[in-house]
């Protein structure tokens, strides 16, 4: 069934830059490399290469030179720096609890500024997923949770059928006036929980990523999380469970 995009969540290292981007693309390509040999009887033969994933975006233009997470400024950094960037993209409009939640680091390959006399000035990036040092490169999984918090929230179970082994997972604070503390639990029975990922203390416009391969995820999950000294945090959270690298 087709669906119509009117809306979509874009974060990237905690900010959300959903009100300044109107298109994102996200492709895949494989290496498929020629193996062919004099002794094939004229059939080619291939051998799978390679991959990678890269990200696109088209938006307008912000600058603020006080306000260090400023569109410009986010880009401008990340590309000078060559700094790896936690990328989330809630590809079905608003984060609900269940809908899907693509994972990404990215490291940014291109930015770009068009302007046009009397018209809007725009801006463009593109990512490609990277494997870095502590990083993964990407995921898709689903949206534990997306809400404002004052205190502490216990977010919606969520019934994956069945226990599952490794996973990966995001954490943006959007908010910019306060840092929380994040952690997403597993149950076997829905009932009694324990913690599988302890995020800690998430700063505020922060991101974190976790990823293990080895954890046995019990069948039900949810996030926790507690905004600190009485701020309040706007959290998402994505999840991926049966997470093999």
């Amino acid at each position: 069934m087709a669906e119509v995009q009117t809306r979509a969540v874009i974060l990237m290292n905690g900010f959300d830059l959903s009100g300044f981007l109107k298109t994102v693309d996200e492709s895949a390509t494989q290496d498929i490399l020629d193996a062919t040999s004099f002794d094939t009887d004229g059939a080619k033969e291939f051998k799978v290469g390679g991959h990678e994933r890269e990200f696109s975006a088209e938006g307008f233009f912000s600058y603020n030179a006080t306000d260090a997470f400023s569109v410009d400024k986010l880009f401008s950094d990340a590309f000078s720096a060559s700094a790896e960037r936690l990328f989330s993209f809630g590809m079905q409009g608003a984060i609900g609890v269940g809908e899907i939640a693509v994972m990404a680091n990215l490291l940014q390959s291109e930015y770009a500024i068009k302007e046009v006399a009397n018209e809007l000035i725009m801006t463009t990036f593109v990512g490609k997923t990277s494997k870095g040092a502590t990083q993964s490169p990407y995921a898709r999984g689903i949206w534990l949770m997306s809400q404002t918090v004052t205190g502490a929230v216990n977010g919606t179970t969520v019934d994956n059928g069945a226990s599952s082994v490794g996973y990966f997972a995001h954490v943006h604070n959007t908010n910019s006036d306060g840092t929380a503390t994040v952690k997403i639990q597993h149950s076997v029975d829905g009932s009694t929980w324990a913690d599988l990922i302890d995020f800690g203390a998430v700063a505020s416009v922060g991101a974190e990523q976790a990823v293990n391969t080895a954890t046995t995820v019990n069948r039900y999950r949810r996030a926790i999380v507690t905004a600190i000294g009485g701020t309040t945090s706007k959290v998402s959270v994505a999840f991926k469970s049966a997470y093999s690298g």
